[in-house]
């Protein structure tokens, strides 16, 4: 279990050695100008930023991607991840642009020179918050302006924008408070500043966890908070259930239990907003108990 919590991490808080803080969003490219191509090369260091490439129809100039991307055929080789590159990995497929989902401290140096001394432009984006995902969204397709469907891409864009500012939207008396898990042993849950405790917060649902970041929850912990309702997020690639939670300790009934299973409701791409709307139904009162 603790290999699959590390990948879990790896995704949801890009920084070194996975340390479970919230960082302030913000966009950190390399001023280096797009090069005008006929057809681009693009290689994603981030399975979030693969995931919003394949969701705006921009797949096809994926040259390169992490060990942890989905939706690519075999033939888009592995080049790194996001915390390492692999540098003749990277030369082999000869990028016109690299994007990036850095951690805390910047995109790795070493990838900057490699990038300077072979003309590749670098785009950079921390994707720890909604509004780093909505800055995503829309800085994107300017990244891939020289691609020759860029219009379509910025169209799609542009309708992912209003898909997830539909599912931001205050829900109607949510039963409340609310705790989000994403792991079971230990339970862990989504804090203030991650995307998840900012869709609570933006749907006026009220989280209950104080904490910031991923903090790991004990039995008393979850006694303590009392929630009105439990959620728990798959995204398809583990056993998670309710029967950790079951043989806990817990002295207070928390009979109003939810469980959100999607493909990207650990990935915070575009994908996310497909976990996003089911995650919404569950936290309203005509969410159907799991």
């Amino acid at each position: 279990m603790g290999s699959r919590r590390g990948e879990i991490l790896r995704g949801l808080v890009p920084a070194a050695a996975f340390v479970l803080v919230a960082c302030g969003g913000g966009d950190a490219r390399e001023s280096l100008p797009t090069p005008a191509v006929d057809t681009l090369r693009v290689v994603s260091l981030s399975p979030a930023i693969t995931r919003t490439m394949i969701d705006l129809g921009a797949s096809e100039l994926l040259v390169g991607r992490t060990p942890y991307c989905r939706g690519l055929g075999a033939d888009v080789p592995a080049v790194g991840s996001l915390l390492e590159f692999d540098p003749e990995a990277m030369l082999a497929v000869d990028p016109d642009v690299v994007l990036v989902q850095p951690g805390a401290s910047g995109i790795d140096p070493d990838l900057s020179r490699l990038a300077s001394r072979e003309a590749w432009t670098v785009h950079s984006w921390r994707i720890d918050g909604l509004d780093d995902l909505e800055r995503l969204l829309e800085d994107l397709p300017a990244a891939l302006a020289a691609a020759p469907n860029a219009e379509a891409i910025a169209r799609r864009a542009e309708g992912r924008r209003a898909d997830l500012a539909a599912v931001l939207t205050p829900i109607p008396a949510p039963d409340s408070p609310v705790v989000v898990l994403f792991a079971m042993e230990p339970p862990m849950a989504f804090g203030k500043g991650t995307f998840v405790g900012d869709m609570l917060e933006r749907c006026g649902v009220e989280n209950g966890i104080s904490a910031i970041g991923y903090p790991e929850l004990s039995a008393e912990d979850l006694a303590s908070l009392r929630p009105a309702r439990l959620v728990l997020l798959r995204d398809g690639g583990s056993d998670l259930s309710w029967d950790r939670l079951s043989s806990l300790p817990i002295p207070v009934a928390l009979d109003d239990r939810r469980m959100v299973e999607h493909p990207d409701a650990l990935t915070p791409g575009s994908g996310w907003i497909e976990a996003a709307a089911e995650l919404r139904r569950q936290l309203g009162r005509d969410g159907d108990s799991r």
